[in-house]
């Protein structure tokens, strides 16, 4: 393709095998560009918009959200990092159906035991191990006071090979910098959809820092550090 050649979005749908629909709703997001002039609304594509494309379709393919690209893209985010929450997010996906898995079988036993499914009581099943809690508020005490070695005590060995301990020194350190003082250890929330994701926030005095946890035979398998607006009024 030479540098000044420009193709219709017909064409570049053919040589990439993705449809004019998948390509408008990408520049739509906000994650591909295509040319366009005053006296036509037909997109075309120049050589490094469509190998830009190409770059999107490997991300798309490998699992990426539209959003962990934008991410990529324009806050220039870790790809490691949203590469590897992809993976926790599967792995939270897996240990939730792995549980209701569990539960269809024992549901069908009962069934095929002739007993009521409906006098046995599932809802201990399905909340939060209560020593989570204990295990979110050990770590995210370390992590507030710099107590490396208590917290990596929890993670699971995947995570503290994808995680060194002297990485995430730096990255606590850059993150809470900007927090201000601390004010108090804030509400612990858990994922509607992922019992195993659960949320601890913490509030400062210019800006709260949301940890998210996310657990894998009582172990940390995912850990990321964000920011969240503190309501003023409580602080």
């Amino acid at each position: 393709m030479a540098d000044n050649t420009l193709y219709s979005i017909k064409d570049v749908c053919r040589m990439l095998g993705t449809t004019s629909r998948t390509l408008r709703f990408y520049e739509e997001k906000g994650i591909i560009s295509s040319c366009r002039n005053a006296f036509s609304s037909l997109r075309y594509y120049n050589e490094q918009q469509i190998n830009h494309i190409k770059n999107v379709m490997v991300l798309r393919t490998i699992g990426l959200s539209v959003d962990s690209i934008a991410r990529l893209q324009k806050e220039g985010a870790d790809l490691k990092n949203e590469i590897l929450s992809k993976k926790a997010e599967i792995y939270a996906l897996i240990d939730s159906k792995s549980k209701e898995i569990s539960l269809l079988n024992e549901a069908l036993a009962i069934v095929e035991n002739g007993d009521s499914l409906f006098e046995k009581d599932f809802t201990e099943q399905l909340n939060l191990p209560t020593d989570y809690n204990d295990i979110i508020k050990n770590c995210s005490k370390a992590i507030v006071t710099g107590d490396f070695e208590l917290l990596y005590s929890y993670f699971s060995n995947k995570l503290a090979e994808y995680e060194p301990i002297e990485a995430f020194k730096r990255v606590c350190k850059d993150v809470l910098m900007p927090c201000g003082e601390l004010i108090a250890y804030d509400k612990i929330v858990r994922d509607e959809c992922f019992p195993n994701i659960v949320f601890q926030y913490i509030k400062y005095s210019k800006i709260g820092l949301k940890i998210k946890f996310v657990f894998h035979n009582y172990k940390i398998d995912g850990l990321w550090l964000s920011y969240y607006e503190c309501n003023k009024k409580d602080i």
